[in-house]
């Protein structure tokens, strides 16, 4: 048997079953008993203790199930709440049924009020004769009585041989120590002194620890907003931060805890700058945490809530960075719950109004990324509204609106022409790019003018959208200057960096629609290797690599003239997407990955292959099952290409034209259109 027993209980004794339990794995039998009786071991073997509740089912898994089976005993804890527990009851009958010649051992946990044994025992086991049980209550057997008598039962020897070899080994402890009791006297000195030194040290490590938090957060905090000194202040608060790793949270006090929250926060700050987003993400997890420990102790308390929706902001961030829209759509909502309840326990504070205008402006982010654009549209329409409210109420906080209108305004930006609405489009894009303009002028922050370079790329996309190419290169090159700039700026902030080898991509693939093929060759060489160095530093990997992919699928674009070395291109696209593919992939992961299976049905045709259904029906079905391609302009033209391209349905290229009817003259799709149709 796997199992010397299978441990049965309610939950409600789960305190004593967790003590019982490695009472029991940890106890050794004498050597002597397991000499005369020629036992296999002094051990009394491996303990099942079920952990789950099985609520959610009506019968017991498959797991318990063989648990039992594979078990030579049953211990039952028999108490009022097992009973009448009906979980308790299964486990019995499903244990005769499995075993039938195996024990059943009752026990009566040491917490159960003084009441009948009768009255303890589940009804599976009042069936028939009434079972002995071991009764560990004070007024019956005792823990270390009935501990004894369960040990014999699962021994396979008899308790009282049992005691009197446990008698025995107890009286030879105390003739050791008897023994030993003049030299534990002279040392009963140098014990007490290093009891003092241990105290004092204890003292002294208590107000170390307090120092060193009040230094993260008082100095090192206020140069991180600076970004000065990336590398020393990371190795410091690193440092700092192992010290406290191994602390548990619930000892920590209200204070400490705060501390040591904001010191994980900048740490994990730097971590994402830096583009280590796997260690920035464990950073802004602990800080949920500790987030919640304390909210457990004060549920009222609008701070414990606000500085929860924060720790959990930065929880989601991380997931987005690292092309995981799902699971971070699943973290930013949850910050917008926790910044509602700061909200509504104290509503004249702006720092809580402020957290719930953040919230409606991110879930209008992952809605759109997720491309669920009308939750996105009304997320970020609701954001306007509360954003409007708030410039009533708060005046002085006008800056700072502004930049939560641009945030909202840039989405829409960003929606609008994706679902065929240029004109409204352009008339988001211009107030974004003004309102950019101003807050760079106005403050000076330079993280103002990396979203500037953010929505002149945008803007450019939306430029190729229509054909308006040169207008659109124009747009990428200056976003492209001013990406250069920042990464001067802050050579250490990975995110900037793949930001500017995307630019590069972009402006590759303008160059090339206007004929000057070496030129946008150059582009992406530079491009690939920006992006292998920070592969190489382990920095940005996930982003790094995907925009790897999207760079072999541009040259076999550039390539379809050789359809042969077109497809090699492809096919190391394929290896870094298609293992990316699936429910948490983000919406650029999709789109690079539909965009090279249109690719690779036109590179071939020419050389003369059958079209890849497999990869084509898998690209269909994706595009269906995530977001709206009915109301996206370029997955709409998507989908009609690859219909066109599979011979999936006749429709694909009259649905490509509806499209393109609606002014959607983007120069990939449009040439895409002319090789599989031709």
């Amino acid at each position: 048997m796997r199992y010397k027993a299978f441990i049965s209980y309610s939950h409600a004794d789960d305190a004593f079953a967790t003590r019982l339990h490695e009472r029991l794995e940890r106890y050794r039998l004498p050597q002597r008993l397991v000499t005369e009786r020629q036992l296999s071991g002094n051990r009394l073997g491996v303990i099942f203790r079920d952990r789950d509740e099985l609520a959610s089912s009506s019968s017991l898994t498959e797991t318990i199930r063989e648990a039992l089976a594979d078990s030579e005993c049953l211990i039952v804890l028999c108490s009022p709440d097992s009973a009448v527990s009906h979980w308790v009851n299964a486990e019995i009958d499903a244990f005769r049924t499995l075993r039938p010649d195996g024990a059943i051992l009752p026990m009566v946990p040491d917490s159960v009020p003084e009441a009948p044994l009768g009255g303890l025992f589940p009804e599976s086991l009042r069936r028939g004769e009434e079972p002995l049980a071991a009764d560990a209550r004070p007024d019956g057997d005792g823990f270390q009585r009935a501990f004894l008598k369960l040990a014999a039962s699962l021994a396979g020897v008899r308790f009282d041989e049992l005691r009197r070899r446990e008698v025995v080994r107890r009286r030879q402890r105390f003739a050791g120590i008897a023994a030993g009791a003049v030299l534990g006297a002279s040392v009963v000195g140098t014990l007490i002194y290093q009891a003092h030194v241990a105290e004092k040290e204890a003292v002294e490590r208590k107000a170390q620890a307090q120092a060193l938090i009040s230094y993260m957060v008082d100095d090192l905090d206020k140069r991180l907003q600076e970004y000065e000194e990336v590398g020393e202040l990371d190795q410091g608060l690193s440092q700092a931060l192992n010290y406290f790793a191994a602390l548990d949270a619930d000892d920590l006090d209200d204070d400490t805890l705060h501390k040591y929250r904001v010191a994980l926060i900048g740490v994990g700050s730097v971590r994402l700058r830096q583009g280590k987003l796997e260690q920035a993400l464990e950073n802004f997890q602990r800080a949920v945490q500790l987030g919640e420990v304390y909210t457990s102790r004060a549920d009222t308390d609008p701070t414990g809530w606000y500085e929860l929706a924060e720790n959990t902001y930065y929880v989601g961030e991380a997931y987005w960075e690292m092309q995981n829209v799902a699971t971070a759509a699943e973290h930013i909502q949850a910050a917008l719950d926790y910044a509602r309840k700061a909200a509504a326990l104290a509503p004249d504070d702006v720092a809580y109004r402020f957290e719930v205008l953040y919230g409606l402006n991110n879930m209008g982010a992952i809605y759109t990324r997720l491309k669920r654009y009308p939750s996105a549209i009304a997320s970020l329409e609701s954001a306007l509204e509360e954003n409007d409210a708030l410039r009533v109420r708060f005046p002085e906080r006008l800056q700072e609106l502004k930049v939560q209108e641009a945030e909202s305004v840039s989405w829409l930006a960003e929606i609008l022409p994706t679902l065929g609405d240029y004109e409204q489009g352009f008339v988001w894009h211009e107030r974004e790019l003004s309102l950019r303009e101003q807050l760079f002028e106005e403050t000076g922050n330079i993280h103002q003018l990396a979203r500037l370079s953010d929505a002149l790329g945008y803007y450019a996309r939306t430029l190729s959208a229509l054909g308006r190419d040169a207008e659109a290169r124009a747009a990428l090159e200056r976003s492209n200057e001013i990406t250069a700039r920042l990464i001067r700026e802050d050579p250490e902030n990975a995110l900037w960096s793949v930001r500017g080898q995307v630019g590069r991509i972009l402006l590759a693939m303008s160059v090339f629609h206007e004929g000057d093929t070496a030129a946008a060759v150059n582009l992406l060489d530079r491009a690939e290797q920006g992006l292998q160095n920070l592969l190489a530093e382990d920095r940005s990997r996930d982003m790094a690599t995907l925009h790897v992919a999207y760079i072999a699928s541009c040259r076999a674009y550039f390539g379809l003239d050789r359809p042969e070395q077109a497809l090699e291109y492809l096919e190391h696209s394929f290896e870094i997407l298609e293992p990316r593919l699936g429910e948490d992939e983000g919406g650029e992961t999709l789109g690079y990955y539909t965009s090279a299976v249109i690719l690779d049905a036109a590179a071939r045709r020419d050389a003369g292959k059958a079209p890849d259904t497999a990869r084509i029906e898998r690209a269909v079905t994706l595009l269906r099952a995530r977001g709206e391609p009915d109301q996206s302009m370029t997955d709409a033209a998507a989908l009609g290409l690859l219909e066109l391209a599979g011979d999936l349905d006749d429709r694909g290229l009259a649905e490509f034209d509806l499209v393109t009817a609606k002014g959607y003259r983007a120069r990939f799709f449009l040439r895409m259109r002319e090789l599989l149709s031709a």
